[in-house]
Formats: C-alpha cells, sequence, structure tokens
C-alpha cells in the first residue's frame, strides 16, 4: 500500500491537481469572466473518455474472443494436421482461419478508429477553448482591455488548466 501511494502516477495525479489548481486561480486573477465560460469545457475530455471507454471495453471484450477462436482454430488445425490431410479438409481449414485472421483484422480496425476518434474528442474541447481566448484576447487586446502581455499569460495560464484536465481523463 505504501509502495502504491508513492509511486509516480499517485505523485502525477497529485501534481496535476495542484497545477490545474494553480492556473485556474491566475485565470481567475487575469479575467474571471473568460474562466467562467472556460469552466463549461472542462467537464467534455472525462465525458468523452467515459462514452468511449464503455465502447472500447466491449470491443476490446469480443476482439479477445475472436482471437481465442482464431487461434483454436489454428490449435486444432496443427494438432490433427495429418487427419486434415487424409479427409481432404485442407481447404475448409485454411479457409477457417482465414476468415478468422480478417474478423480479427476488422475487429482491431475498429477498436483503433474508436481510439482515435476518442483522442479527438478529448483534444477537441482544450482547442476549441484556446479558439475562443486567442479570438476574444486579441479583440480585447485591439480596443485596449487588455495587453498582449496579458493575453499571452491567459493563453500560458489555459495550459495549465486543459491538461491537468486531459491527463486525469485519459489516466484514471
Amino acid at each position: 500500500a505504501i509502495r502504491w501511494f508513492l509511486s509516480g502516477s499517485v505523485l502525477q495525479i497529485f501534481t496535476q491537481i495542484i497545477k490545474f489548481i494553480g492556473g485556474l486561480y491566475f485565470l481567475f486573477f487575469l479575467s474571471w469572466k473568460i474562466t467562467l465560460v472556460l469552466l463549461l469545457f472542462l467537464p467534455f475530455p472525462f465525458l468523452s473518455v467515459l462514452f468511449f471507454g464503455r465502447r472500447s471495453y466491449i470491443i476490446s471484450y469480443n476482439n479477445k474472443e475472436r482471437y481465442a477462436k482464431t487461434y483454436s482454430l489454428i490449435q486444432e488445425f496443427v494438432s490433427t494436421i495429418s487427419l486434415v490431410k487424409i479427409f481432404s479438409r485442407e481447404k475448409k481449414a485454411k479457409d477457417d482461419i482465414i476468415n478468422g485472421v480478417k474478423t480479427n483484422y476488422k475487429a482491431d480496425n475498429e477498436q483503433q478508429i474508436l481510439g482515435i476518434i476518442n483522442e479527438i474528442a478529448v483534444e477537441l474541447m482544450p482547442g476549441l477553448a484556446m479558439a475562443f481566448v486567442v479570438v476574444l484576447g486579441a479583440y480585447w487586446v485591439i480596443v485596449g482591455t487588455w495587453t498582449i502581455g496579458t493575453l499571452l499569460a491567459y493563453r500560458s495560464y489555459l495550459n495549465y488548466l486543459f491538461s491537468p484536465v486531459t491527463f486525469l481523463a485519459t489516466n484514471i
């Protein structure tokens, strides 16, 4: 228990939480109005992981079952190769194995695509939030509400808000 507590993952989680709190403090200090709007973006990485995580688990489980079935076919074919040759069942055995491998390949592709969509969804909200800040911040710089330094500082601290959220959403 002590070894787990002192492990790197707990330390990383603690570091990310401190980073989040510090970033949130400085963002509120620079502009509480934008920060309140940006807080609406925070749940989306977690919701994305929950949504796609369940589907990924189901697909992963089914893939493992398919792999087990294919490997049992291969093992059965190899262990009974002399009987297969005697009864001229080589073509059927070969076709069964090829169909199993093709099915596994398609299922792996499905799981990869789901993972890619999940990554896009997790990274989309921080990207949209950053674009929102840059556009609104540029406007505020033009009208004189902010300086360019304030915009750059806010943009930098925004990473302290979203990188811990993304890390926690994908690692917990």
